[in-house]
């Protein structure tokens, strides 16, 4: 089976200031890659090492290649590389981007999710890569109607394929052919020493339990997150379901005001305390489950304000929570930067913020 693949560049890239990108998408995957350059001329180099990494990856020739008519595309080197290949070319007609649509609608799709993700953040423009990341690697694993609700990178299923992950002196490797994994241990076991502890149970602090019958494989941390409550003396601690009562009130006068106070504080580990323990509240006991079952794909989102909460300066509350196949993959509460004027208008807020982290 042949691939088609899409091309193309942003043509409003210089307001980012660091660098351009080039967007690739394959028909037969359904997946995007995004590329950063520094110049326009690092295309040929990108789309070698593209081409090298889907073909080894899916066993598969590239034989189309679609572009718009700009120079970029014309590079001698690229019409000699794609004659090479056995490649064939399609241009699009000069100023009409409706002929390569597909990547035209995702690059402009791109800046949007990152330039809205920049500005909803305050993130630097330093991060401008990262920010163009995300949303591209989220598309990726979504689920798409244009693939029959089915995500991309399952489109690769059927490929066979083995990861060495290593840290330290910690290495996992898992594969599709159980063959291929005692091929390459026997492989590790020339050249260094090696103790084999078959079937990975634990790995940096992960507990990883099999159910075979159902398919279905957990991930825990529970016996980390004992130790961290053994090390703050909460290991008797009660989870509550909510960590602050709702009619406490705080409030600027409540901070630091003195010297001794400020001295008495810096001897208490709040701020380590808190970030160790804020996803462990009530769930030591959860795990993130992978199966094949099929659920909804529908991401389903609660949200709620509380009008001119701040008694500082009288600012709005937002808070929200997303789940997806029936648990949470997103919850918020932050103070609005501007003050509203109505409830309506704060409900309005929040309803945006919520679908704006959903997309």
């Amino acid at each position: 089976m042949c691939i088609l693949m899409y091309g193309d560049l942003p043509r409003n890239y210089h307001w980012v200031g660091l660098c351009t990108k080039l967007l690739l998408k394959t028909i037969f995957l359904g997946k995007f890659w995004v590329y950063f350059l520094k110049q326009k001329s690092e295309v040929f180099v990108k789309f070698k090492l593209w081409k090298a990494e889907v073909e080894n990856q899916t066993d598969r020739k590239i034989k189309y290649l679609r572009s718009d008519n700009r120079t970029k595309y014309k590079d001698s080197q690229l019409l000699k590389f794609c004659e090479e290949y056995e490649i064939q070319r399609h241009f699009t007609v000069h100023k009409i981007p409706q002929q390569n649509d597909i990547a035209e609608r995702m690059n402009m799709s791109l800046n949007e999710r990152a330039l809205c993700l920049r500005l909803n953040a305050w993130i630097p423009k330093s991060f401008w890569e990262e920010l163009v990341s995300m949303p591209c690697y989220l598309i990726n694993r979504s689920p798409r109607a244009s693939l029959g609700d089915k995500v991309a990178e399952k489109s690769l299923d059927d490929v066979s394929f083995i990861f060495l992950l290593l840290y330290v002196d910690d290495m996992s490797i898992p594969a599709k052919n159980m063959f291929d994994v005692i091929g390459l241990k026997a492989l590790l076991s020339q050249e260094f020493d090696m103790k084999d502890l078959e079937v990975v149970k634990k790995i940096l602090g992960m507990e990883i339990h099999r159910d075979r019958g159902s398919r279905k494989l957990w991930l825990s941390q529970q016996g980390y997150v004992e130790k961290v409550l053994d090390r703050f003396g909460m290991s008797n601690a009660k989870p509550v379901s909510t960590s602050f009562a709702n009619h406490f009130k705080l409030s600027s006068e409540q901070c630091l005001k003195t010297y001794m106070e400020i001295e008495e504080m810096t001897k208490v580990p709040y701020p380590n305390v808190v970030g160790c323990l804020m996803y462990a509240m009530g769930t030591m006991g959860h795990g993130i489950v992978f199966g094949s079952q099929q659920h909804d794909p529908l991401i389903v989102g609660y949200v709620d304000s509380n009008y001119a909460g701040d008694l500082d300066d009288r600012r709005s509350t937002l808070g929200m929570f997303l789940l997806l196949v029936e648990d949470h993959i997103c919850w918020k509460s932050t103070v609005r930067s501007i003050v509203a004027l109505l409830t309506t208008e704060v409900e309005y807020m929040v309803v945006a913020e919520a679908a704006k982290e959903a997309l």
